[in-house]
């Protein structure tokens, strides 16, 4: 009995803590527009985006990639770099695997998600997109 009550103990001390709160935890996105620092508003391809995990599953182009990421407070932090999938992307505008890293500013309201420089003198655009799970 004394064995078992240790190993409770030992397993109590060693499990982690509960996990802060994440309002971005198990949602899913759809990109619908990049808004760039110059007023350029340009209508987005759809690309998917995902948090489930700790990561963030998007895709950038024809790659499929991953990010781990947290959140404190309004910021949204990401590695610095994404692991994707090297398929031969035609070229076209910056995907989501270089606007999606670092920290970002983001409002989630209803059905839309408004990702943004957290560094307001920064020239990354802003990411919007409308809630695809519900």
């Amino acid at each position: 009995m004394r064995t078992l009550f240790a190993l409770m103990l030992v397993l109590a001390a060693c499990s982690a803590p509960p996990a802060a709160s994440d309002p971005l935890a198990g949602t899913r996105w759809q990109l619908v527009e990049v808004h760039y620092a110059d007023g350029t508003v340009v209508t987005a391809n759809g690309e998917a985006l995902s948090f489930r995990d700790g990561t963030v599953w998007f895709q950038s182009g024809c790659n499929g990639c991953s990010v781990a990421y947290i959140v404190e407070g309004d910021l949204l932090r990401t590695g610095v770099q994404a692991t994707c999938t090297e398929m031969a992307c035609p070229p076209g505008d910056p995907t989501l695997s270089t606007l999606l890293l670092g920290a970002m500013r983001f409002v989630q309201e209803n059905d839309q998600l408004r990702i943004e420089p957290a560094d307001t003198t920064a020239q990354q655009p802003t990411l919007i997109f409308r809630r695809a799970d519900g």
